[in-house]
């Protein structure tokens, strides 16, 4: 089934993680619980990686829907989150690092505004607000650099992302 993981949708590998879950649970104790049950018992660590999962197919996804999604009560999932900083604060993580590596593409194009939307962001001005928060440079500036660093005789072969990282 391992093998055959990559083949399904985020969906389909969730409810296969589900039913794998269930069939382990009958075969060891003789029954299984409801599945409300069997999410609300899960580790912390099960739920965060769910939560990634779903955070990562949906971008515009909110605290809510994440939890709706993967089960649990806001509060389960905000227990899950605790030592990240919060659910809400992963969800941005994410929208911000998905914007960077459009940005970072030498084949995106697109206005910043559409791809602000594209990565879940409600705002253009909310997403350049906190872009120039996690990186230090607005969304356009980020893309211009990121074009002067690749055009020809740049003396960095790394990509500004990376230097970025390394020097934080």
């Amino acid at each position: 089934m391992l093998d055959d993981m990559t083949r399904h949708g985020a969906g389909d590998r969730q409810r296969l993680e589900r039913v794998t879950a269930e069939v382990l649970a009958l075969a060891l104790a003789g029954h299984v619980p409801p599945a409300s049950d069997a999410v609300r018992t899960a580790s912390p660590a099960a739920c965060r990686r769910r939560a990634r999962r779903y955070i990562d197919a949906h971008p515009g996804t909110t605290p809510e829907d994440v939890a709706r999604a993967v089960g649990v009560s806001r509060s389960v999932l905000y227990r899950a989150f605790e030592a990240s900083g919060g659910v809400a604060r992963v969800i941005r993580s994410h929208r911000l690092a998905r914007l960077r590596a459009l940005l970072a593409s030498p084949d995106e194009c697109g206005r910043i505004s559409d791809l602000s939307r594209a990565c879940g962001f409600s705002s253009e001005s909310d997403c350049s607000r906190a872009f120039k928060a996690a990186y230090g440079v607005s969304p356009s500036d980020y893309r211009h650099l990121r074009g002067a660093e690749i055009s020809p005789g740049t003396a960095s072969p790394q990509g500004l992302a990376e230097w970025w990282d390394d020097l934080r």
